[in-house]
């Protein structure tokens, strides 16, 4: 069963073409690690002019609970810790993990 480890990103418009351009590099990070088989990101309201804030998702696919596990317990910390210092206060990230279902 594969698994999925989704990261929501909050980010302030006035710095949101620098964090993007920080992001790509960093999305493809995790897919040098054992049972990370891809990750992408998708825009929540990139389209909205209106907001102050873009919301960003990027999806992690691991082939397995322990791969990702594994993830958490020995790069995790890592890598979050690359998030530069000029975007405290206009990037705000949660994280959870799904798992796939499959029809019988």
């Amino acid at each position: 069963m594969s698994v999925v480890y989704e990261v929501n990103i909050s980010v302030e418009n006035v710095v949101l073409d620098q964090y993007l351009e920080w992001l790509w590099p960093h999305i493809d990070e995790p897919e040098q690690v054992p049972g990370v088989q891809t990750g992408s990101a998708v825009s929540k309201n990139l389209a909205n002019s209106e907001a102050s804030k873009t919301e960003l998702c990027v999806h992690y696919k691991f082939d397995s609970v322990l791969s990702l596990q594994n993830y958490l317990d020995n790069q995790a910390k890592t890598l979050r810790a690359k998030l530069p210092e000029s975007f405290e206060g206009m990037v705000s990230i949660t994280r959870r993990h799904l798992e796939t279902i499959t029809r019988s």
